[in-house]
């Protein structure tokens, strides 16, 4: 399992190399059009968020945002994989999308785009709200020529050392994001000016984080609506499936399972999750499915004492979600007992997510029910308890971890991620699986004003499978099983107010049947599992028909 610093939490593409991720092409809108269709209200958004980045710019000034008299933002080309910025989740926080290969520099006056010759981006919408909101213009410098962009940027330096030394600062201060070096000619051009005019530079990374931390109304409904795709997938895709592969003892690998959580969740309709706008979806990171110690193209373990853990994120409109689960299959005292304890200690560390609480409160109340129901798990349990999440995967800043003091407040969004790590079985087992296993639990909450709200308390925490062993007075092992009806089934494809699928019985005759997504449905007694690829439909059912 994958590790950053003392994460227990994977946001890198699995190690195996031969993973190939599902991909969807879609016409990606550019820039002027998004523009054109941005809505009255998404105008006024972009004011009111324009007037939070000002206010607390002008609020924290010295204490988050480095002295910066001005602040220089550069985009980086977009990517088709998932990547996290600072740079990034301005923009989309902004106006709802990327300026790629743009760069922004904010001064008490003027916002000025310099873009490339092949940029569309015209603000000419957002003008209005930024004049309105905080008394700004928004100027675009479209770079056709190299000796143009060269006495645009002098012009530009020498108004921010007029500004710089009529509000008392001798030597100019830019503001930018440590840790990300945009390249380019824009870029490289900029930084080599700032150097020749000995402005001096200084990191806004907290400062950036911190007015992204607490989440407002629209972002929330972004963060939900992940959400919900999320639980849809992991209730809907993933138990299901495993739960077939397991009680039919199916080879499946990894990589098959993995992919049709990746498919599930760029086409909701196979998730039987209601989104408008798909195309505004798409996975936080490469899913994770891990049953021992083989890679991705392993076939799925499900022997007794097996540990399977899932992790995945859905995004929408590049908002993040998280959900991670442990199932455990025909598992011994010792693995239900740490199941049981995790359980329990991801639940305290939820509770304690509260407007006042410090960001501390959450692991320690972890910890502290560790120590009291195990304490010899206490030297296993994750060094963190999660950590933000937003437009970013991991809001590094906002570690629930027991050294962060940062004081918590409603509309902040965490990703609660708590794990055992390296336990040892102490079955007495020879199988290697059993003896080393670790366990992992995470959620998407929000801090509200009364309680935290759990996103995706409805992902469902275990997988429904027979015992695969059971020692008969003989010592010897008998396989359980369960009677089978076979029937032919139709499909009525409209959906009613629970968004589940209805059936009707149409012969008693054994009939193959492909529906391309699991489901896990029951009436009348009747249970109907279906899987993403043609089988036989068996119905389990104690109801004579």
């Amino acid at each position: 399992m994958y590790r950053q610093g003392t994460e227990f939490f994977m946001v890198d593409p699995p190690l195996n190399t031969n993973y190939k991720r599902p991909t969807r092409v879609t016409p990606i809108m550019d820039t002027a059009a998004r523009i054109a269709q941005m809505s009255t209200t998404h105008r006024r958004i972009f004011g009111e968020r324009l007037k939070s980045l000002y206010s607390h710019w002008n609020k924290h000034r010295s204490d988050m945002w480095g002295c910066s008299d001005v602040i220089a933002i550069g985009k980086l080309p977009a990517s088709k994989d998932p990547q996290y910025r600072k740079s990034t989740a301005l923009n989309v926080w902004l106006v709802g999308f990327e300026f790629p290969e743009t760069m922004m520099v904010f001064t008490k006056k003027r916002i000025h785009f310099f873009c490339n010759q092949g940029d569309s981006f015209n603000p000419a919408l957002l003008r209005m709200p930024a004049m309105k909101a905080v008394g700004v213009d928004i100027v675009r410098h479209v770079i056709r020529d190299v000796d143009v962009y060269s006495a645009l940027m002098d012009n530009l330096l020498r108004d921010i050392c007029a500004h710089a030394k009529a509000d008392g600062h001798e030597i100019p201060v830019v503001g930018h994001i440590g840790g990300e070096v945009p390249e380019g000619f824009l870029f490289e051009s900029w930084s080599e000016k700032l150097k020749n005019a000995n402005f001096r530079m200084s990191d806004v990374t907290n400062g950036l984080s911190d007015l992204l931390s607490v989440k407002d109304n629209e972002e929330l409904a972004n963060v939900k609506r992940a959400a919900f795709l999320t639980t849809k997938v992991m209730n809907n895709i993933v138990v299901p499936n495993l739960e077939f592969v397991i009680n039919h003892s199916e080879k499946v690998t990894h990589s098959f399972l993995m992919d049709e959580m990746v498919k599930a969740i760029q086409e909701p309709s196979k998730a039987f999750a209601k989104l408008i706008n798909v195309e505004n979806v798409g996975i936080c990171y490469p899913p994770i499915l891990q049953s021992g110690v083989g890679g991705n193209d392993e076939l799925l373990s499900y022997d007794s004492a097996s540990v399977v853990i899932c992790a995945f994120g859905s995004r929408y409109k590049s908002y993040c979600s998280n959900v991670a689960r442990t199932f455990l299959v025909d598992p011994n005292p010792f693995q239900r007992k740490a199941h049981e304890i995790l359980l329990k200690a991801h639940d305290a560390a939820i509770s304690e997510l509260r407007p006042g609480n410090k960001a501390s409160s959450a692991y320690q109340a972890a910890r502290s029910v560790v120590e009291k129901e195990a304490p010899e798990l206490v030297p296993n349990l994750t060094e963190s308890a999660g950590t933000g999440i937003g437009i970013e995967l991991v809001e590094s800043r906002l570690k629930l971890n027991a050294n962060n003091d940062l004081v918590l407040k409603a509309g902040m969004v965490f990703n609660v991620s708590l794990g055992f790590e390296d336990l040892q079985s102490q079955s007495g087992l020879t199988n290697s699986k059993d003896h080393s296993f670790s366990l992992l639990l995470a959620d998407t909450v929000v801090i509200n004003n009364v309680k935290p709200e759990v996103l995706t308390v409805e992902s469902a925490k275990a997988i429904k499978v027979p015992s695969k062993m059971k020692q008969d007075a003989n010592g010897t092992e008998d396989l359980r099983s369960s009677k089978r009806m076979r029937f032919k089934l139709d499909w009525n494809d409209e959906l009613d107010g629970n968004d589940e699928p209805t059936f009707s019985v149409v012969s008693t005759q054994p009939s193959t049947f492909s529906l391309g997504v699991p489901l896990l449905w029951s009436h009348s007694g009747l249970v109907i599992k279906c899987i993403p690829f043609p089988m036989t439909l068996y119905l389990s059912t104690n109801t004579m028909l």
